[in-house]
């Protein structure tokens, strides 16, 4: 019986072990990793663009999908299959990530007369 419980450790050491995969690169201290900005979004057909004032969007939160969201000065370039619609509040078509559902990270309005770039609006909490 206590073979078979040494037995038993022993294959689930060696399965933890395996599941130890190697990193690709060193870790991060933690100091720097806790204040680390994120890199930004440079995959193919996705490019961020640098912030710029958003026009002509209001300036009080909006109340859509059942939160609280406002205006940021952050804009996507995005490709029509990567977005989907999902609310109309203030005359405005919001949209988010085609994988994202409610509760949404954030969501996106069109930038009139530049078909393809989003303004983004966060959550208000």
């Amino acid at each position: 019986m206590r073979k078979l419980q040494r037995a038993g450790a022993a294959a689930l050491a060696a399965l933890a072990l395996a599941a130890c995969g190697n990193f690709k690169g060193p870790l991060l201290p933690l100091e720097e990793a806790r204040y680390r900005l994120p890199k930004a979004i440079t995959t193919d057909g996705v490019v961020r663009l640098t912030p710029q004032p958003p026009p002509a969007f209001p300036e009080a939160p909006v109340q859509v999908a059942g939160a609280r969201w406002i205006v940021t000065a952050t804009t996507y370039s995005l490709p029509a299959d990567l977005v989907r619609p999902v609310a109309t509040a203030e005359g405005m078509m919001f949209h988010a990530l085609a994988w994202d559902e409610q509760p949404f990270d954030r969501l996106l309005v069109a930038r009139p007369g530049q078909p393809g770039v989003y303004q983004e609006f966060l959550e208000v909490y």
